[in-house]
């Protein structure tokens, strides 16, 4: 596993894109830091959390650039060929990718909160520091995700199917509503999240749309909290577990 996953890192060191990237998140936050018009750590999280659909495409499409990549090189084959065993492929893909794209990003963003902290206001709230974990928590969530996309269809066009996977979130809702004739219900809900939920509980564990406006919109509770760890073990352990079934019979 462990020279796999050194030939991966080689393999990125490599890879221009890939400091395009990391260059492209630096800046984008610079740029949003710029032009904030209250530069205190608590509302750089909130703005944060506003952009984070956006985000999450970004991040699931760094992801499964770089594993697409090797796919396109023919270098993920010649690994499965070799006779690695399908789990230790797939961690290493996981650690490889997954990890370490979602760990750049995470200490980007907690770079510019620190750099705020120390030199322009120090003042947090307790409220900012859950929402900003389980921001953080969802980040790794959606590039791990894409990592196991990109091995299960192995093409760079896991790269579209992550996007389409959050844009078809908010299809969801929307037919979901329509057939249930209270749509308008659950638009007026996800505006404020006060009152009971239209919404099934499923939707809330699943869909990250919903997670991440749900963490901008009310104070985070045990329930929101519940909501995130339960959609990174349920979405992350079923993608696994197929990825694994799939490598396991040799299906491709």
């Amino acid at each position: 596993m462990n020279k796999i996953i050194k030939a991966e890192l080689y393999k990125y060191k490599r890879l221009t894109s890939f400091w395009i990237f990391i260059f492209s998140i630096f800046l984008w936050y610079l740029l949003l830091l710029i032009t904030f018009p209250e530069k205190n750590p608590n509302y750089f999280i909130k703005t944060s959390l506003g952009y984070g659909s956006l985000f999450f495409v970004v991040v699931m499409a760094m992801s499964a650039m770089m594993i697409g990549h090797g796919f396109s090189q023919r270098t993920h084959l010649y690994e499965i060929m070799s006779g690695n065993r399908p789990m230790k492929i797939i961690i290493s893909k996981i650690i490889s990718s997954g990890l370490i794209v979602a760990t750049i990003v995470s200490l980007i963003h907690l770079f510019y909160i620190f750099f705020i902290l120390l030199f322009i206001d120090g003042n947090i709230t307790t409220q900012s520091i859950y929402s900003e974990i389980l921001f953080i928590t969802m980040i790794y969530r959606c590039s791990i995700v894409s990592v196991l996309l990109t091995l299960i269809f192995r093409s760079n066009i896991s790269i579209l199917i992550s996007y389409i996977i959050l844009e078809m979130e908010m299809i969801i809702l929307l037919v979901y509503g329509l057939l249930n004739n209270n749509f308008k219900e659950i638009m007026e809900y996800m505006d404020s999240f006060v009152g009971k939920s239209p919404i099934p509980r499923i939707f809330n564990i699943l869909f990250t749309s919903i997670q991440i406006q749900k963490i901008n919109s009310i104070p985070v509770n045990s329930e929101v909290v519940t909501d995130v760890i339960l959609g990174f073990v349920i979405t992350v352990s079923a993608l696994i577990f197929i990825t694994y079934r799939q490598y396991k019979k040799k299906d491709f």
